[in-house]
Parts: structure tokens; C-alpha cells; sequence
């Protein structure tokens, strides 16, 4: 449910969405659009302004259209400043795919960000050469 005691500000704006795994002063480390598992949790990082504290908001957090994680609360930012979402427990663990997190006020959409999980570099290991090891027998097996 997305309704709250009280009204958001229609004017309130946000920032896209950048993405990190590290967060400083709610602000992403390093942000990009790609990031490769493991992961343990990822943020969300945004500017915001002209919101009221106490307005009901929402992340929704899809991987691959499929709603895997959330958290929807009263606002505890200020009017303006920067904030953020995080994810450490999706449904199914942080897994290869598309995500992509929105944001509401209220019932209001106010923001998107997107991300791809890369599966973890395969590393390439030598492999050994056969070598013919002489004439093969048949040898009845009881």
C-alpha cells in the first residue's frame, strides 16, 4: 500500500537513479550500470528536493520484470538533499539480470533507475591433452 497520513508535494523532484555498492554520505561510490556477483547490497543514490517529511514512499525493486524486493515507509529526509535505497536480501539473492527500481511518493512516480548483474567472470583453466596409451582391450566383465 502506497498511501500515507500525509500528502506528498506534488512539486517534489528527484534525481535519476545511480547505482553503487558502496554508499558515502548517502551518496554512490563510483556509480555505474554494470556490476558483476558477487554483491551484498546495492544502493540507490538520488538528489532530492521540495519533499515533506512524514509523506509515505516506495523502492520497488524489479529484476527482470519481476518484483523482488521493496521497502516503503514515511519519508525521514528533509525538504531537499541527497538519499537512497538499498537492497542486501532480494527474492532469490542477487542473481544475473535486468533490475530496475522505482520510486513513489504517495502513489506518485517520481523516479527510475537501471542496472545489469553480470554472473561472475568465468576463469579459464588449462586443460590437459589425450594421448593415446596403447591398443584398447575387451576384456568381458563378469
Amino acid at each position: 500500500m502506497f498511501g500515507g497520513p500525509v500528502t506528498p508535494n506534488p512539486e517534489a523532484a528527484f534525481s535519476p537513479l545511480q547505482f553503487s555498492t558502496q554508499l558515502d554520505n548517502s551518496q554512490p561510490v563510483a556509480p555505474k550500470t554494470v556490476f558483476e556477483l558477487p554483491i551484498k547490497t546495492m544502493y540507490g543514490g538520488f538528489a532530492y528536493n521540495n519533499t515533506v517529511p512524514g509523506a509515505q514512499w516506495t523502492a520497488l525493486w524489479y529484476r527482470n520484470s519481476q518484483l523482488v524486493d521493496y521497502e516503503t515507509k514515511p519519508w525521514d529526509g528533509g525538504t531537499g538533499g541527497l538519499g537512497y535505497t538499498d537492497s542486501s536480501d532480494p527474492i532469490g539473492g542477487w542473481q544475473p539480470g535486468s533490475y530496475e527500481v522505482q520510486l513513489f511518493m504517495g502513489l506518485d512516480w517520481v523516479t527510475i533507475g537501471r542496472f545489469v548483474v553480470m554472473g561472475p567472470l568465468a576463469t579459464s583453466t588449462p586443460r590437459g591433452t589425450m594421448t593415446p596409451s596403447g591398443t584398447p582391450s575387451l576384456k568381458p566383465t563378469p
